[in-house]
């Protein structure tokens, strides 16, 4: 997202933070669950969702001395 679209990119991060997503690089999160079609409504009608990318899915396979990572994010 630009930088002039600061305010909306901060929003953004609040947002996926209170709903508990998790920060797993400066601009990559996670949620281990399906995303609600509000987020992606709320992101279109403040004109970020251009800015995004979704992937959704099914499943993640984490080497041996990864594992731990979705344990400790999600508590899972």
């Amino acid at each position: 997202m630009p930088e002039k679209m600061r305010g909306k990119r901060d929003l953004l991060r609040k947002e996926l933070a209170a709903f508990g997503f998790m920060q797993l690089q400066k601009s990559v999160w996670a949620y281990p669950y399906k995303l609600p079609e509000e987020f992606i409504d709320l992101w279109k009608n403040a004109g970020i969702l251009s800015y995004c990318v979704i992937i959704e899915a099914k499943s993640v396979v984490f080497g041996y001395n990864a594992s731990w990572l979705l344990f400790i994010l999600f508590k899972m």
